[in-house]
């Protein structure tokens, strides 16, 4: 429905006949910001309708621009119609509607007059223009104030209007991302009523998304958002998918990350794509959609969002090949010209600044020219980069079968990319299925796009170079991590895990004790920096613990982590077309532990040093890092010691003006200071190096009289000086032997001179050098492994690093390049033979079912190269250079009839290479004229002193004729012998793989190129040891072994008989004869088979990953992890019962103690208790009788005291009273006072009651009673009370005595005292007693 039909339905008019109209009003949203990539939903149709502000807005002007006449008009419908009749006319007029006409009447006058005047009366209403957020509410509804409500509402940034049943969008053509956040999402989503908000598209999205809760029908909702190109559709649509995205998706559960990741596809993802492959720039909008679609969003039974599905609609592919003037094509194509790296532009043919037919505008930039968020896009949609790749290429020369095998290739691809794991989250290469080039490289480049560069495959660990800085994978933190945990193979495939497996093999004492690791690869792939790692993980977890001795063993290891490796690659490393810190030498580090498998030393063997580099340097090489960096870090002073001047060029250094990571002096000098070479011998070292440079630097010229020697070219006097000062050489010495050459000759060995041509002058010259740079070395070696090695008698085991020269092929190779690759080839041998054929043939003999896997077998290569009796080195060493001819019939021998120079190639395991035969001979003899050695051992410099020490006097004396000399030693067989002795070692060892894989020649990160790596991957045997380590089985456990580790399995069989049947003699060697060891042996064996069932909690059966063969069961790593398993709850099972045991005894034992101490403490407290009592009562009878006798006699004081009181006065009277004589009343107060006293005591007491002579008789005294008649008085007490045993009268008190003291001199004496007694000055002992009569 468009507005202009609104508005007519409103005002309850019939309609006039209209034309077509080009704006369309259709279901409910409406966008904001600036036009985008777009999208759509529905079901229920709800109307949305997009309007465009000025032709001009979507391409010019960002800034508000209204155009009321035109545009906005035309949008809202064509108002002006001639076909309307003149009544219909005139009733608009009167109403204030009407069609817009320039050329009108004067009726049209009239009516536009009227029209002003309703629209002035419109304006000067309350309710402001941009406050109304439904059209509805404008009065009166006609088109013009509908208009002017937009307008209003737009020029203050509110571009969403409510028409009623749709939603009218203005397109803002600016960012407005405020209006577009999570938050305000959710705010409409969680409103009670979202339609009493301001009017947004959220409002209606909520509404459909209600509509489906609320389940009435139709529950399916549709959104149509409709307009003019260049109206905003594709971000509106955009953003109703990120609100259902939000507000939709599920709750946290094992099933949201997936469907998460399909709402970011759908949201995030899917429109970058869909718009880059489908929208194009047109004169209307720069964005604009050149296809329908129809996006169908999916919801479960709970409402939440479980996926989407995209259907389009007529994509106008003409596009592609015709393009209207001042438009593009699509977006797709500038983005791949414009954001290609240079090898993809190399790769897709698309030069800078190529011109192409079909790519009108290529000077124009958008925003929609950014290729990186396509390609992040599809990336997260599960196309890989190579599919990618295989998008942008653009390949015209193909033919039909390159096409069907690509076909066939991204069909695969996509079959594959269809499972449920993502390429980049399988660990192990062995899960690929299936297990071919194609997917094993896919896997790879997959990890490696995400920062994932090891990968397993089966027992060879696999590593890619980033070529950049990941420093998070070797910290520290992270070694420890994976040495403390249980099972280190359960994390991420890391060097470290094959490090610790390893170190857990020495500590297991597993025979054989000693381990190797094997780096593989070609030159730049990583060895180097992998045998780094090892090392200084090895330093981290094998340290010795604190001890007296544990800072010199410290320091040893961190000797040989952090110092020898920046000598020895200052030393040996160089720079070359493939890499630039390339060994140039093989070395084999054997880390030393001890019986507590701490690591004690280390020691260092190196092999065949290319010491030719020295005087020669390919094109865009260089010479070893030392030399450039004592040019570019020597201080002043030590330039005029070594004579190096600043900008001083040499010929032995070329591309000095490179500078590498490498070239840090300060780093290889304080390594040098640690291992124990001082300063002083810093600088003899030093300044050898710089007198070779200076050597470099003599040249000569030819000689025109053949018996004169070659003269030195006019600047090379003073390098020749230079050399030999600083050598501590003879200048007129040095020169001489360079230049005259000594031969003897005949029985007396006569000495000849003889002048030395050119070419022979500059070979004496390098050879002088090349031998000098080589003892250096040498010595060096010897000193790093006198300061890092241990005693032999301290250390049991060792673990091996070999990091050996990567494969090389260039353009011209030489004997360098034959002994890399030779062994190369050994080493590949060593894999084929102990992994690959001794795996399947120990299969064979043990009697396991299996089949055969075909891999690459380099034996014929090594025969060609070392065979017997006739090989290149037999021909080498017998200086014979006809090895085409000799070994025509070699399979891997071949010849490039096309080269003009006489050369042979070699069909090596990694490829064919082609070596030339010039001077093949003579750097294999590595002639070093004895004169050469005179002269350095002549030599004043301290350092060639020792490098070159005297040697004794040859004999004199003849040798017998009989006798023959010993064969001469050459390069070839002395680096052939080495190498026998070093896969000796490897061969008693259990050896582990490392392979490094160079994703690109280039050196640059996140570039994977499928080429390079599939010839690598095809070389290394890679796909072979997949298949065999993903059919076969890794564990193999000799049948004693087995038994004694898991006999104790046998307690987890079930009680109940399951058939006897035997599975090791069913898979064994059924049929034979056993001994009676043997027949034990087996017996258990077929136990613990027996057991199995309990412990996988099912039968066993043939597929079962265990077989018994004839000597050894064979297992994979899941049945190795489940037996362990199972020995774990058995040896947990009988810790528990030794615990509860133990604990048993323990409580039994602190029982009978426990009885025992009681026992103890009970008799010492009974032997205590009676003696305590004795000596109470020892003590009670003495007090007893004194006490007696005390009171006895108190008793008899008192009486005799008491009966003599009546006869005598009570107290002499004061002199002062009887000076003085008081009043009768006051004297017979006073009287009565002093006799009553004892009586006011003893009433006091009436409660204890009145018992014993004494108390009767002082009854008696103080009443003044008559004593012989006691019937005629009595006196009772309270015998039924507790009375106090004495009173004490305090001054106080309720009882005052007047008495200063007592008239009684013993009676106020307590001989017995009482707890109930109270002390004082006067006592008087009251008894209890029964009443008595008085």
């Amino acid at each position: 429905m468009l507005i202009y039909d609104i508005v007519w339905s409103l005002l309850g008019w019939s309609q006039p006949d209209r034309g077509p109209c080009p704006a369309t009003c259709a279901s409910q949203l409406v966008r904001a910001p600036p036009p985008g990539r777009s999208r759509a939903a529905g079901a229920r149709p709800l109307s949305l309708s997009v309007c465009q502000k000025s032709a001009t807005g979507s391409r010019l002007s960002p800034a508000p621009a209204f155009l009321p006449s035109s545009e906005s008009s035309r949008c809202l419908g064509r108002l002006a119609c001639p076909e309307v009749d003149p009544a219909g006319s005139a009733r608009k007029a009167d109403r204030g509607v009407g069609p817009v006409d320039d050329q009108g009447s004067g009726s049209d006058d009239q009516s536009r007059a009227s029209f002003r005047e309703d629209l002035q009366e419109f304006l000067g209403r309350e309710a402001p223009l941009h406050q109304l957020d439904d059209l509805t509410k404008v009065n009166p509804v006609t088109l013009e104030t509908v208009l002017r409500c937009l307008q209003a509402r737009y020029m203050v940034d509110t571009f969403y209007t409510n028409a009623g049943c749709t939603l009218v969008a203005l397109n803002p053509f600016k960012p407005v991302r405020q209006l577009y956040t999570p938050e305000l999402m959710r705010e409409y989503h969680t409103a009670p009523q979202p339609q009493r908000l301001k009017p947004h598209i959220f409002t209606l999205a909520e509404q459909t998304y209600r509509n489906v809760k609320s389940l009435i029908e139709p529950v399916n909702q549709s959104i149509v958002v409709s307009g003019e190109s260049g109206a905003g559709k594709t971000w509106t649509s955009r953003c109703l998918m990120k609100f259902y995205a939000v507000v939709a998706g599920a709750p946290t559960s094992w099933e949201s990350p997936r469907i998460t990741e399909r709402i970011e596809q759908c949201s995030l993802n899917s429109n970058p794509v869909m718009e880059a492959f489908g929208n194009v720039c047109t004169l209307r909008n720069n964005n604009s959609s050149r296809f329908g679609k129809f996006i169908q969003l999916q919801l479960n039974r709970p409402q939440q969002m479980t996926g989407a599905e995209v259907q389009t609609y007529l994509l106008e592919k003409t596009r592609v090949a015709c393009q209207a003037s001042s438009e593009r094509n699509f977006h797709i194509f500038y983005q791949i010209c414009k954001g290609a790296s240079e090898d993809e532009r190399l790769q897709w043919h698309l030069p800078k600044g190529a011109t192409f037919s079909w790519l009108p505008n290529p000077e124009r930039t958008l925003e929609e020219d950014c290729f990186e968020v396509t390609r992040e896009a599809m990336l997260h949609l599960g196309i890989d980069t190579l599919t990618q790749n295989n998008i942008f290429k653009v390949d015209d020369q193909g033919s039909g079968s390159d096409d069907q095998s690509r076909a066939s290739f991204r069909e695969d691809l996509q079959e594959f990319l269809g499972r449920e794991a993502p390429l980049h989250q399988l660990d192990d290469l062995t899960k690929v299925n299936p297990v071919t080039l194609e997917t094993v490289l896919r896997c790879l480049q997959a990890r490696y796009m995400v920062d994932t560069f090891y990968t397993n495959a089966g027992c060879t660990l696999v590593a890619l170079n980033p070529f950049k800085p990941v420093r998070q994978l070797y910290t520290p933190e992270l070694m420890r991590e994976y040495h403390t945990a249980p099972q280190p193979q359960r994390l991420k495939p890391h060097i470290f895990t094959l490090a610790e497996q390893t170190y857990r093999n020495v500590k297991s004492l597993i025979e054989p004790v000693n381990q190797s690791i094997v780096v593989s690869g070609e030159s730049g792939a990583g060895k180097t920096w992998t045998s780094r790692c090892l090392m200084k993980f090895y330093a981290v977890v094998a340290a010795a613990p604190t001890s007296w001795e544990s800072p010199r063993i410290a320091e040893r290891i961190e000797q040989r982590i952090l110092n020898s490796n920046p000598v020895m690659e200052a030393f040996g490393n160089a720079c070359t077309l493939r890499n630039n810190n390339s060994s140039r030498f093989g070395k084999f580090i054997q880390l030393q532990l001890n019986r507590a498998q701490q690591m004690t030393g280390a020691e260092v063997q190196t092999y065949l040093l290319e010491k030719t580099r020295v005087a020669c340097q390919a094109s865009s090489e260089r010479n070893f890092h030392i030399f450039y960096q004592i040019c570019k870090g020597a201080s002043e002073d030590e330039r005029l010691q070594w004579h190096l001047p600043k900008g001083a060029t040499f010929s032995w250094l070329p591309n000095p003006e490179r500078t590498l990571e490498e070239d840090c002096f300060e780093v290889t000098r304080e390594a040098m200071l640690h291992l124990g070479i001082d300063t002083l011998t810093q600088n003899n070292i030093f300044k050898v190096l710089a007198g070779l440079l200076h050597l470099g630097n003599v040249h000569f010229a030819d000689s025109e009289d053949e018996a004169q020697p070659c003269q030195l070219m006019h600047d090379a006097k003073c390098s020749l000086r230079t050399s030999a000062s600083l050598l501590r050489l003879r200048e007129d010495m040095l020169l001489e032997t360079v230049q005259i050459r000594t031969i003897r000759a005949g029985r007396q060995q006569q000495v000849f001179q003889k002048p030395c041509s050119r070419a022979e002058c500059d070979t004496r010259r390098d050879c002088l050098a090349k031998v000098v740079y080589a003892r250096l070395f040498d010595w060096l070696v010897s000193v790093i492994n006198s300061s890092i090695c241990a005693d032999p008698d301290s250390w049991t085991a060792f673990i091996g690093l070999l990091d050996v020269y990567g494969f090389e092929s260039f353009p011209d190779n030489s004997l360098e390049q034959l002994c890399i690759n030779y062994a190369n080839e050994k080493l590949q041998q060593h894999f084929v033979v102990h992994y690959l054929r001794a795996q399947q043939e120990e299969y064979t003999l043990e009697g396991l079912e299996w089949s055969f896997v075909n891999y690459q077998d380099n034996q014929t290569c090594l025969d060609l190269i070392e065979g017997s009796p006739i090989s290149v080195c037999s021909l080498l060493n017998e200086l014979q250079t006809r090895i085409e001819s000799a070994l025509a019939t070699s399979p891997c021998l071949g010849h490039n009839k096309l080269s003009q120079e006489p050369s042979f190639i070699v069909v090596h395991y990694a490829g064919p290479v082609r070596y030339l035969t010039a001077g093949l001979v003579e750097k294999n003899k590595d002639p070093v004229p004895p004169e050469l050695i005179e002269l350095l051992q002549q030599s004043q410099d301290p350092l060639l002193t020792v490098l070159f020490p005297p040697q004794p006097k040859e004999k004199t004396q003849e040798e017998p004729s009989g006798q023959s000399r010993a064969p001469a030693l050459t390069v070839v067989s002395k680096f052939k012998a080495s190498l026998e002795q070093l896969l000796l070692v490897l061969h008693s060892t259990t050896p582990h793989y490392i392979r490094c894989i160079k994703p690109n020649s280039q050196g640059q990160p996140q570039t994977f190129l499928q080429e390079e790596v599939l010839s690598q991957l095809e070389a290394c045997g890679l796909v072979e040891t997949i298949h065999i380590s993903a059919a076969g089985f890794p564990i193999r456990v000799s049948h004693q072994n087995f038994v004694e580790r898991y006999s104790l399995l046998r307690r987890l069989r079930s009680h109940t008989p399951s058939g006897r049947h035997s599975l090791c003699a069913a898979r064994g060697r059924a049929g034979q004869l056993l001994c009676p060891e043997e027949a034990t042996l087996q017996t258990v064996l077929q136990d613990l088979l027996h057991a199995l069932p309990a412990l996988t909690r099912r039968a066993v059966t043939p597929a079962d990953p265990l077989h018994c063969g004839k000597t050894k069961v064979f297992m994979t790593e899941s049945m190795l992890e489940l037996l362990e398993d199972g020995r774990a709850r058995v040896l947990e099972q009988c810790a528990r019962c030794i615990q509860c045991g133990w604990r048993r005894h323990q409580h039994r034992k602190r029982e009978r103690q426990r009885r025992a101490a009681v026992l103890i403490q009970a008799a010492i407290r009974s032997w205590l208790t009676r003696r305590h009592i004795q000596r109470l009562h020892t003590a009670a009878t003495v007090i007893k009788r004194a006490w007696q006798k005390w009171r006895v006699r108190m008793a008899c004081l008192a009486s005799e005291e008491l009966d003599g009181m009546e006869e005598k006065p009570m107290f002499p009277v004061p002199s002062s009273l009887s000076s003085s004589p008081l009043p009768p009343a006051q004297a017979r107060l006073q009287g009565a006072i002093i006799r009553l006293w004892p009586l006011g005591l003893v009433l006091a007491n009436a409660a204890v009651g009145v018992r014993g002579f004494q108390r009767k008789l002082v009854v008696c005294a103080c009443l003044q009673l008559p004593l012989g008649k006691p019937s005629n008085y009595s006196v009772t007490t309270a015998q039924d009370q507790t009375g106090i045993m004495s009173i004490r009268a305090l001054p106080q008190g309720s009882i005052k005595f007047h008495c200063r003291k007592s008239p009684l001199r013993y009676a106020d004496i307590c001989p017995k005292p009482s707890p109930y007694s109270v002390t004082g000055f006067n006592q008087i002992l009251l008894e209890s007693h029964r009443p008595v009569h008085v």
